[in-house]
Order: structure tokens, then sequence, then C-alpha cells
């Protein structure tokens, strides 16, 4: 297993989101499972001073009439635009916890106002040019306990 200091140096640089797994338990116990399929993309970047951001947008999303950001008046537009795209930056580090990693994301800046000084853990496995970053526990805000698992491949710049 890596240790902390280990995952601290190799998650540094660029990654980009491979699939999303999420896994949801309903009040009546139903455990569902589904991937997202929609071709939502992401970039997730960790610098050596210790910060992230990650900003994850459906590519779904119908294109826009507007060619000026902020200049868009049709409310439904505007609401299609904050559900596909969420995007966060912060401080993180890495805490090992009964025998695993947990990378810790502490949100600063989040285009969701609520997120603002939350702390984003998740368990880190990392293999070859593959990150795995999953939740314990429920995400929060969500009626039902609802888990994910994001998959990230490095970004190779070839430098």
């Amino acid at each position: 297993m890596l240790s902390a200091s280990d995952l601290r140096e190799r998650l540094i640089g660029a990654w980009s989101l491979v699939d999303i797994d999420f896994r949801i338990e309903n009040a009546t116990n139903d455990l569902v499972s589904y991937s997202d399929d929609t071709g939502t993309r992401g970039i997730l970047l960790y610098t050596p001073d210790g910060y992230m951001s990650v900003q994850i947008s459906q590519s779904s999303a119908p294109r826009s009439a507007i060619a000026v950001p902020g200049s868009v008046s049709e409310e439904a537009e505007v609401r299609t635009f904050i559900r596909g795209f969420i995007a966060y930056s912060g401080r993180f580090d890495i805490k090992e916890h009964k025998g695993r990693l947990h990378l810790m994301h502490f949100v600063e800046l989040c285009n969701f106002p609520n997120g603002q000084g939350d702390v984003q853990e998740r368990t880190a496995d990392l293999e070859g040019d593959f990150l795995q970053l999953s939740t314990d526990t429920a995400i929060s805000g969500m009626a039902e306990f609802q888990s994910a698992t994001l998959r990230w491949k490095r970004i190779d710049i070839g430098v």
C-alpha cells in the first residue's frame, strides 16, 4: 500500500474523468447501481503546494445560442447550465484511516454556495495512471443514501 506522502507526490498533475458509478439505497432499502454514461467530462488538478481544483460538466447539455457568458436570459437555460456543471477548489490533504488512504478536499470556492467550507472526503486508490476516488458516506444534501466512485486517468502532457 502507498503511504500518504507517496500518494501526495503521485497525485500532482492533471487527471481526466473516465467514469462515474453511483450507488443509491432508498427508503425501501433497494440498492441501485448505475453508471453515468451521458458523456460527462471532468478535469481534476493537484498542485505541489497542496491545492486542488475540479470541474465536471455534462457534455450532453445543449449548446447555448448566447455567445457571451453571463448574458443568458432564459431561466430554463440557466437551470440547465447549473444542473450540468460542478466546480470547486481548495486545499487538499491525505490521511490514513483503518488501513485506507483518505483524500480530503477542503472546499474554499464552489459554484454551489452551500459547498463552500465543506470537507469532501474520499477513499483514494491509485494504480498506475488511474486514480479511483470513492465516497464512504452519503453525499450531503441527498434524500437517499448515495455514494459515488469516480475514476480518473492521468493526463499525459508529454513534457
